[in-house]
């Protein structure tokens, strides 16, 4: 797995910061996880209020981690992003908000220079559902699986 670079969604199950979210870049998932929620030490300082923290999905297929950390530099800053700057979706309840998240990965998807990628979305849970339904497809070349790394 260390040669193969991720950008994740995290969304904080800490009862006062319901879908708070934390995106991110890393090439172990399960490691990087355990870091957020304090496990290992060098995990984000800026998580640590909201621990623990729950891996709702992860981006792999990136060939570069160069391009993997363009593509969580846009997600987490969609509104300064060049390339998204013609998306403008109303803010689900908050900046950090995570149904918001959902739909800008979605659109993301869509959208050069990423739309080209192999990308594979891996749902590692199928709780937020609901949360895609209102979500473009991906193009039809991309694989979306719900499942464990």
């Amino acid at each position: 797995m260390s040669n193969v670079n991720y950008c994740y969604l995290l969304t904080s199950l800490k009862p006062t910061c319901k879908y708070h979210t934390y995106i991110g870049y890393t090439t172990g998932p399960p490691r990087r996880l355990r870091q957020h929620n304090g496990e290992l030490q060098h995990g984000a300082r800026r998580t640590s209020a909201k621990r623990p923290w729950e891996m709702v999905l992860v981006v792999e297929g990136f060939p570069t981690n160069l391009t993997a950390l363009r593509f969580e530099w846009a997600w987490q800053n969609p509104h300064r992003s060049n390339v998204l700057k013609h998306i403008r979706l109303t803010r689900a309840g908050g900046k950090r908000k995570l149904k918001e998240k959902i739909m800008y990965l979605h659109e993301m998807l869509n959208v050069n220079p990423w739309r080209r990628l192999p990308l594979t979305v891996h749902w590692l849970t199928s709780e937020y559902d609901a949360f895609k339904s209102a979500c473009k497809e991906v193009p039809s070349h991309m694989v979306v699986k719900v499942s464990r790394l």
